[in-house]
């Protein structure tokens, strides 16, 4: 025992002997439990002597409690004497933070050792009566009486609010605010019913609550910075293991918390970056001095190359052994940036010194940056502007300018929204020569500071050729002055600033209108039109002209506005009266829809003659046909009549055929009846009925067509073509000529070519071909032997159909006397 720093027995005897009197032997006995169960688990809970821990006192009172029932040893105590005794070792336990207290059955409290009062910051006893600690955790009344059958111990915290009690129970005590207690309380009963009593151990927490009330606040705010910080934060071991992540670092490496966690880090390392890493790392480890801030490149999971910059360092406070903590932060956008701005700062270097434009840095009243045409255009070396101040800048310009230039300069440096300024100053070249220049100056941050950035161009010649233009408007007022329109000068929000014309020819007198907005004066429509064609004017730099009417005088008069760019400032606007050709337009248009009623009428009339004369046709077709049977009884010249009223009677029908066709093609009631057919052999067989006109003209026809080639269309329509074209290439075509007939098959189209060496046509009778009674009459020498019958409709008719098949129909001829081609061209797929 003498190892410890007291002897703990001898200070157990003196103790007794100064009590011995005044207390029982049996109670010694108990006594000297009580310092057993106190050693006990000292001895087992503790190392250290010097201090006792409070949490080992319950089991020491509640264990000398215990050992005193079980022998017998508070037989003949009363409550009374086991408090007067209790009180008696206070000397001891005084020591400890740790409130006693004594309850009888009825929940009165009977004892309070001096640490108890302390906790309630109250001087007497008599104030605890005020708060019902067995309410407090919960036990009824009638559960109290259940404790002691039960013997149970009860452990539970409580929340006292002082200031409440003190204001609603009078409770008198020195604290505020909230106390946070641990209570266990005993059941305790001796020999006799009247010594039940409740054993109460107070350990007053607020500080410890306190304390870990503040440690998890300082934790939750630790972990809400590191998760939602901007750089992403891990921990790495001292075996280059990943023990912590936060999310952003999730974000930075593409890599899910639970696939970086627990991860080897040398593995988002790239090959360049990796011994990089890995040598400062263990250095670091080493306790060596690092240099903390470093870039390296990772590749995310992704495959992605990226550019991060770290700041990290080395703690032995982590359990666990040595641990790197770090911080990385994404710099890849960043270093682009900075390699751009190299390369913008290279390009404005390489631009400001090839530039026609002189670029100038003005800061506090020096010159901090001119390129090489600033001194240039001005005539001096860039040895004598090194040096200038503002003040020598200032004086190159003319001196009617220059305290202008000198104010914008200051102005410029005090604007607080950094606006372009813009004007213009005429400048002294050091030959003496004065020029202007057109001045941009903008404030700028130059090296940190304030600057003025000056940019200057040459518009002597521009200047130079505004004064030639103002004297071209002189020499050209005269011009217009000699114009009968109106005019208007106007500014491109309408204003007039200038006119010429008559007054009685003024829709307003000029002192109503000048130096107003045109479009104020008109009505609204008229307003709105003009407004958008000064816009497109200006937009388009092209001329616009209007229309528009006025009421002048109780009589609508029609004008004409055509409105011109004049220059970015102005417009011109010309206008004249247009009644008398509006008029005249009027009468042209009922003219032409009387002319259109006539051609209906027209139309409907060749609809009805071609009907009406359908009917004797048939008369006269029926009636020689009855007198070919009677033929045998006719004379050879009445015969020779027969036949010629047949041939008559053939043209007649076939003329009203062709006008009935016109008259479906007007009112597009023209129908086809389309099947597959072989058109070669439709050629053929037109060609086959065609033999004798042709053998009567000694023609020769050559025919250069495939085996077959079928299409979709109406035979009997596409048969009327080929005839008419046929037909009119043998009456065109002189004796002993030729006709060739092909037939073509090429990227889904059949082109049929029909070509004769006939007397050719010129320009203008091709262009008469295809219209309605396009007939083309040729006389001359050498033209005798020209069919001119027929009535003008063939090809009319013929271009309808082909069109209606989906095709078309062209003529190519290179003049008089020369041959002439026919091309039909029919898609393959033709839609039904």
């Amino acid at each position: 025992m003498s190892s410890y720093p007291f002897n703990f027995f001898n200070y157990e005897s003196n103790l007794f002997q100064n009590y011995k009197k005044d207390i029982p032997n049996y109670f010694i006995v108990g006594i000297k439990l009580f310092l057993i169960e106190l050693i006990r688990a000292f001895l087992i809970k503790s190392s250290n002597l010097y201090f006792i821990p409070l949490k080992y006192f319950p089991t020491c009172a509640f264990g000398f409690m215990k050992r005193c029932e079980k022998m017998g040893i508070s037989k003949g105590f009363t409550l009374d004497e086991m408090i007067y005794h209790l009180d008696s070792l206070n000397q001891f336990y005084s020591r400890a933070s740790v409130g006693i207290q004594i309850y009888n059955r009825k929940g009165n409290i009977k004892y309070s050792n001096r640490y108890s009062l302390e906790i309630f910051g109250i001087e007497t006893i008599q104030e605890l009566n005020k708060i019902d600690f067995f309410k407090e955790i919960g036990i009824s009344s009638s559960k109290k009486k259940t404790l002691f059958q039960d013997s149970k111990i009860i452990n539970d915290s409580i929340i006292l609010d002082i200031d409440y009690i003190k204001d609603k129970k009078k409770f008198k005590s020195i604290k505020t605010g909230k106390l946070f207690i641990d209570v266990t309380i005993k059941p305790m009963a001796f020999q006799e019913s009247e010594n039940l009593f409740y054993f109460v151990h107070l350990i007053d927490v607020t500080e410890r609550k306190k304390f870990e009330r503040e440690l998890k606040d300082n934790e939750v705010r630790f972990r809400n910075i590191v998760e939602n910080s901007m750089e992403g934060i891990f921990i790495v071991d001292d075996d280059y293991k990943m023990v912590y992540a936060n999310q952003e670092l999730s974000k930075i490496l593409g890599y899910p918390l639970n696939e970086i966690i627990g991860s080897d880090f040398r593995k988002f390392l790239d090959k360049e970056s990796l011994d990089f890493v890995v040598e400062r790392y263990k250095r670091r480890q080493r306790g060596e001095r690092v240099v903390p801030r470093y870039e390296f490149n990772i590749i995310k999971k992704s495959g992605e190359k990226r550019r991060l910059e770290m700041v990290s360092t080395a703690t032995r406070e982590l359990i666990g052994g040595v641990k790197t903590i770090a911080q990385v932060l994404d710099i890849t956008e960043q270093k682009r940036i900075i390699v751009k701005l190299k390369e913008s700062e290279e390009k404005f270097k390489n631009l400001a010194e090839q530039s026609l434009i002189s670029i100038l840095i003005i800061q506090n009243d020096e010159i901090k940056y001119a390129n090489k045409n600033f001194g240039k255009d001005l005539g001096y070396s860039d040895e004598e502007i090194r040096n200038w101040s503002l003040e020598e800048v200032i004086n190159i310009v003319h001196p009617d300018d220059r305290q202008f230039t000198y104010d914008r300069t200051k102005t410029n440096l005090k604007e607080q929204d950094g606006k372009v300024q813009n004007y213009e100053v005429r400048i002294i070249k050091k030959n003496g020569e004065i020029a202007w220049r057109e001045i941009f100056s903008k404030k700028i941050s130059f090296e940190g500071k304030i600057a003025d950035l000056i940019t200057s161009v040459d518009i002597t010649d521009k200047k130079k050729s505004e004064e030639k233009l103002k004297e071209s408007e002189e020499k050209f007022r005269g011009i217009f002055e000699a114009i009968p329109d109106i005019f208007f000068l106007i500014t491109p929000d309408s204003t007039i600033i200038d006119y010429k014309g008559k007054r009685e020819e003024l829709f307003l007198p000029p002192e109503t209108f000048m130096n107003k907005r045109m479009i104020d004066l008109f009505p609204e429509s008229i307003s709105k039109q003009l407004s958008l064609k000064i816009q497109n004017t200006i937009s388009q730099k092209t001329p616009q002209i209007m229309e528009y009417k006025l009421k002048i005088h109780n009589e609508i008069r029609y004008f004409e506005a055509r409105i011109l760019y004049y220059s970015a400032k102005r417009l011109a606007i010309f206008t004249r009266e247009i009644t008398k050709r509006k008029l005249a337009d009027k009468m042209i248009k009922e003219e032409v829809k009387r002319l259109r009623e006539i051609d209906k009428i027209r139309r409907d009339l060749v609809s009805r003659v071609s009907h009406e004369l359908k009917t004797p046709i048939m008369a006269i077709s029926g009636a020689t046909e009855l007198i070919k049977i009677y033929q045998h009884d006719l004379s050879k010249e009445a015969m020779d009549l027969v036949k010629m009223i047949e041939s008559n009677e053939k043209r007649l029908n076939h003329l009203i055929n062709n006008l009935l066709d016109i008259s479906r093609a007007d009112y597009d009631q023209i129908t086809l009846n389309k099947r597959k057919i072989d058109i070669c052999k439709l050629i053929r067989d037109i060609v086959n009925e065609m033999k004798i006109l042709k053998d009567q003209r000694k023609i020769s026809l050559k025919l250069e067509l495939p085996d077959s080639a079928f299409l979709t269309l109406d035979q009997l329509r596409m048969e009327q073509v080929l005839i008419n074209l046929l037909s009119n290439a043998i009456k065109n075509t002189p004796p002993n000529g030729e006709i060739k007939i092909n037939l073509m098959q090429k990227n889904g189209w059949i082109e049929i070519i029909v070509q004769d060496t006939g007397v050719g046509f010129t320009q203008d009778e091709m262009k008469q071909l295809f219209t309605k009674f396009g007939k083309i009459e040729r006389y001359g020498k050498g033209l005798e032997y020209l069919d001119i019958r027929g009535s003008g409709l063939g090809l009319f008719i013929s271009n309808e159909i082909v069109k209606l098949h989906g095709g078309s129909i062209k003529v190519y001829s290179e003049g008089r006397n020369k041959d002439y081609i026919f091309r039909i061209n029919l898609p393959r797929r033709v839609k039904i």
